[in-house]
């Protein structure tokens, strides 16, 4: 009876030798679990005040079909509104002789596929990119580019303008 008294004892110092490690291990589980899960909560809080301009999409995408569609040349007009003074110096338009030739020579420049994307944003300022194909027919004989847009777009008297281009094809 001692003996198995005693195998009970050493079987039940066992299981609580094991039941206490195993709580110790539990807990370092739990409190990193909790850490985690406190950086995973800031992370969405930071997450949530980030600001990104939907809108500026259509302007955007605006100005790439105002400005890429054309024949010959780009036009000033149709882009007005859209751009600031500042950017539109950054423009070539048809008034500037850039395809000086034959008159029969026709260019003409389309747009298609075209995907947006955010950059970094503020309240009054969104940074947009834009990746498009760009077909140009000259002497027909038509080429198409891969081409990319990086658009600074601020907010004036509530509507959004490109304030700065940079082009990439």
């Amino acid at each position: 009876m001692k003996k198995s008294s005693l195998i009970l004892v050493g079987i039940a110092v066992v299981i609580i030798a094991f039941l206490v490690v195993q709580n110790k291990q539990l807990k370092g589980d739990l409190s990193s679990s909790e850490a985690q899960a406190e950086e995973l909560n800031d992370y969405i809080s930071n997450a949530n005040q980030q600001t990104v301009h939907f809108e500026t999409a259509e302007i955007a995408e605006d100005f790439v079909s105002s400005y890429f569609n054309y024949t010959d040349t780009p036009k000033e007009e149709e882009v007005e509104g859209l751009v600031t003074d500042e950017a539109k110096e950054g423009l070539s338009f048809e008034d500037e002789g850039q395809y000086a030739g034959d008159d029969e020579e026709e260019v003409e420049s389309s747009v298609k596929e075209k995907e947006v994307f955010f950059g970094e944003a503020t309240d009054t300022r969104q940074e947009v990119l834009i990746n498009f194909n760009n077909l140009i027919e000259h002497n027909d004989v038509t080429s198409e580019e891969d081409s990319y847009l990086k658009l600074d777009m601020i907010q004036e008297n509530d509507d959004w303008v490109i304030d700065k281009i940079e082009f990439k094809q």
